[in-house]
């Protein structure tokens, strides 16, 4: 007898820049200890959270951005996956590349600087985020940072 299993949704990042000799993909190692994939060499991504579906977070990213990528994501069964899930998808793949590689893809509200203090003070709370996802939306809030969904393609 065969038990049909549920997958979580989650979301992995391959961030890719131009680099001298072509393109440089940013991966990143495991601690060895870990029990899941431990030492292994990997692109930043994980599950989806009941806090990536939150209001809080969602009011910290461009909607029209989350509709135009939203619509181009493809369940496993090739069907166009639902709004809500695209957004928390989406906001899973911001939280858990800060978390994992320190790559925060987010941007001053209104066109902000980041500044040398800003910066100092997200850096300093990457370790409280990866530990809570919900320090994740404070550290948008107290920051007044929009996540860069529309760069996610």
């Amino acid at each position: 007898m065969t038990t049909a299993v549920s997958i979580p949704h989650a979301a992995t990042v391959l961030l890719l820049r131009e680099g001298g000799d072509g393109l440089q993909v940013l991966l990143t190692k495991r601690a060895a200890g870990l029990s899941f994939m431990g030492g292994l060499w990997v692109f930043p991504g994980g599950r989806m959270e009941t806090s990536d579906l939150s209001p809080e977070l969602a009011a910290r990213s461009d909607q029209a951005s989350i509709v135009e990528t939203g619509s181009r994501m493809l369940g496993a069964d090739a069907a166009s996956i639902d709004l809500d899930t695209a957004r928390g998808l989406l906001m899973a793949a911001c939280r858990e590349t800060f978390e994992e590689s320190g790559v925060l893809l987010a941007r001053p509200r209104g066109g902000g600087q980041w500044g040398d203090e800003r910066l100092a003070r997200v850096t300093a709370r990457r370790a409280a985020a990866s530990a809570d996802a919900t320090e994740f939306i404070r550290l948008l809030v107290d920051e007044d940072l929009v996540l860069d969904v529309e760069r996610l393609v």
